[in-house]
């Protein structure tokens, strides 16, 4: 039996961030505190996942004497410090890490797998998965960490509640007076079997059952009101809350949403959905149960402080229950959100490429993956289920043994005279306002382990820095200057450097050209330039300004980027060509529509510019769309343009058309176009040909063909 608690094991919570994971089982071992997301960041995880020795390099930096070896699972021994990190591969054959605590005398390897947690392996099964590298650590020295934000899920509640105090209050009010209602409607038994029935009283009958009745109606008039004031409360707390959530998420820089499948991100939105609904119906449920919890309480030890007794035993019970299977709950709640993200991801993954899917006659594998992923999260259901059966299966046999006992001991105080029949009917009709509460929070302990799991897994995603949160800058500024690379040198996240040291320059007004083999890096130079990602060395600077200093927002505002696939929402034409001018007005659309020739298509249209674009734009042409995007693009008006491979999907009319417009009518607008068919950019002032990472030569059209470099045997393929 592996006595979990003494080994810390963080499971993962994406297919690719196991890396992330095991750093974060080091350092909780190690009695560090830590930001999930903010180790993501460190190691920069890809959707390839993490290298070993990026894992080595944030250990160093966390105060750790780490290394990697080659080594065999028999040189593995116990003089060895633990724990160790191993490269194994995983069911899919691909590479990922475990921690390694120990090896028992039995030759067992007790290991933390950020998949299916702690466990023992045999020495057979880790030999078949063992990838022959380890890393060693060693904690060298202590480093003092910027302190990490953490709330809880009291705090969470807290500030959600604090701004709507008044409300909170009405329902107490309300709780207090149905807890008084309640009372005086548990004296009608009390009243009928011991004054009314043994003295024949029955012209009063008629009278009690009224006003009982006149109360009871009060009761269930006020109940009405206070749950049509928590679904006020409810509809309040969503905006701060859900829409906060998603302004976040919409604000963080564009490497999060490409590190990151789409199924995750909705993921995220439904922890915010599961907070949302835990906080507006069962955390305010609770509290107001636990005022008439404490009311009720004090009445029934006054009442009988030996038949309190018993309850109070019951509910101690209860409370051992609900900690018994607190961590069981617990590791079942993570896996089963990581299935869900996984399964969220296939699906869109599916439906999103749905072309292919036909094309290739994939349909048995995309289903196969899909049942995969359906199957993993009926598993872990099932478990789920399972535990919860025990868990009822107890509870319920402690209460129904309790109120044998209960009846026992009250049956007995009766047959002594020390207590009526029609006490007892009122103490048991108040001991359900005090262990309702708690038969509520053994039900509910399901929903606060999940949402404990949501607020951790949301507010490490919101301790991400927005794009707004870093862009305190300068906002007034104009692009119509020198844009200049100096020594710039990126990477993405910690993979090989895609540009070292670039270094070049475009003039204002310049038509300058982009080419090179595919991945070489033109298009993320462009997003450099965006800010999409910052350079890590060097700069990049736009007249006397280095664009870290400007504002994003006003730095994107001054540069139209049509991409080689053009992106529009489902909704009207009209409203895909604002997405660059809201304020636009219909003169202007129609004249850049013109422009780029699409004008005469649109106006025949039964709603012309009203004409609905469908999901996915699956209704319009590749081509449409493509001069869509270029519509937009004059339609904002900016300083620089850039475009990305604009006229791939064009026929050669609509290409000349297009090629007319950015040689012609743009002039005196920087215009930087990024090109594989190279017949579109010889007309341009400079041409750099970028190969490695570095420009390896630049010049016009002619001076390079001269030359006969790169550009001249690129133009020779072709």
């Amino acid at each position: 039996m592996i006595r979990k608690k003494k080994y810390a094991c963080v499971l993962q919570r994406d297919d690719y961030d196991c890396g992330v994971a095991t750093l974060a089982s080091v350092l909780q071992h190690y009695g560090y505190t830590y930001s999930y997301e903010a180790l993501r960041e460190q190691l920069g995880v890809q959707l390839q996942g993490t290298r070993v020795h990026d894992l080595v390099d944030v250990l160093h930096s966390y105060g750790f004497l780490a290394q990697a070896v080659r080594t065999s699972v028999s040189d593995l021994h116990n003089d060895m410090i633990y724990p160790i990190i191993l490269q194994v591969s995983n069911s899919q054959g691909q590479w990922h890490y475990i921690l390694l605590y120990k090896i028992t005398r039995k030759e067992e390897y007790i290991i933390a797998d950020p998949i299916a947690g702690v466990k023992k392996i045999s020495k057979e099964e880790l030999e078949s998965i063992f990838g022959g590298i380890v890393i060693v650590l060693v904690k060298e020295h202590d480093v003092k960490l910027a302190s990490v934000k953490s709330q809880s899920m009291f705090g969470l509640f807290a500030n959600l509640m604090l701004p709507y105090k008044k409300l909170i209050l009405q329902v107490i009010f309300m709780s207090i007076l149905l807890t008084v209602f309640g009372i005086v409607s548990s004296l009608c038994s009390k009243i009928v079997m011991d004054e009314l029935i043994p003295y024949n009283k029955g012209q009063l009958l008629v009278v009690y059952l009224v006003f009982f009745s006149f109360v009871l109606l009060l009761q269930n008039t006020l109940s009405a009101a206070r749950e049509h004031v928590l679904l006020f409360f409810s509809r309040k707390i969503d905006i701060p809350l859900l829409l906060g959530y998603f302004k976040h998420v919409l604000y963080l820089s564009f490497s999060y949403f490409k590190n990151r499948k789409v199924g995750d991100i909705l993921t995220r939105f439904q922890d915010a959905i599961t907070i949302k609904e835990v906080f507006s119906n069962v955390a305010i449920s609770l509290l107001m149960d636990c005022v008439l919890a404490i009311c009720s309480s004090v009445i029934l030890f006054t009442m009988n402080r030996t038949l309190f007794s018993i309850l109070f035993v019951i509910v101690l019970l209860n409370i051992v229950l609900i900690y018994v299977f607190k961590k069981p709950y617990k590791a079942i709640n993570i896996k089963q959100m990581e299935a869900n993200s996984q399964m969220n991801a296939t699906l869109i993954e599916t439906l999103q490429n749905m072309d292919t899917v036909k094309a290739q006659n994939n349909e048995k594998q995309r289903l196969l993956a899909i049942e995969k992923a359906f199957i993993k999260t009926l598993t872990i259901n099932y478990k789920e289920g399972k535990l919860s059966i025990l868990q009822s299966f107890l509870s319920n046999s402690i209460n129904g043994l309790a109120n044998y006992i209960f009846l026992g001991v009250g049956a007995y105080y009766i047959m002594q005279q020390k207590m009526s029949i029609g006490d007892l009917l009122v103490f048991q009709t108040l001991s359900q306002y005090f262990m309702e509460p708690i038969q509520s929070l053994v039900s509910l302990q399901l929903r606060f382990q999940e949402v404990g799991i949501s607020i951790d897994r949301l507010r490490e995603l919101m301790e991400l820095d927005s794009e707004e949160m870093q862009d305190v800058a300068i906002t007034q500024f104009t692009l119509d200057a020198p844009i200049v690379f100096h020594d710039v040198s990126f990477a993405y996240g910690k993979q090989d450097y895609l540009f070292k040291q670039l270094r070049f320059t475009i003039q204002p007004g310049q038509v300058v050209g982009l080419v090179g083999e595919s991945g070489g890096g033109k298009t993320s130079l462009v997003r450099l330039l965006l800010r999409y990602y910052e350079v890590e060395h060097g700069s990049i600077t736009i007249g006397d300004y280095d664009i870290k200093d400007l504002c994003m927002h006003e730095l994107r505002k001054k540069i139209a980027y049509v991409p080689q696939e053009v992106q529009l929402f489902s909704g009207t034409i009209l409203d895909n060509l604002k997405l660059a001018k809201p304020d636009a007005s219909y003169e202007e659309i129609v004249r850049v529509c013109k422009q780029v020739g699409i004008h005469e298509w649109i106006d025949g249209l039964e709603k012309r510019y009203l004409s609905m674009i469908q999901e996915g734009s699956s209704n319009i042409s590749g081509g449409q769309k493509q001069r869509i995007g270029i519509a937009r693009a004059l339609l904002k008006q900016p300083d620089i343009f850039i475009f990305d491979e604009v006229t791939s999907n064009l026929d050669s009319k609509s290409e000349a058309m297009i090629t007319d417009i950015i040689f012609n009518q743009l002039e005196g607008y920087t215009r930087i176009l990024i090109a594989h068919r190279l017949s579109t950019i010889q007309s341009c002032d400079v041409i750099h040909v970028l190969n490695q990472g570095k420009i390896l030569e630049s010049g016009s059209h002619e001076e390079l063909y001269t030359r006969k470099g790169l550009y001249y045997r690129m133009l020779e393929k072709t």
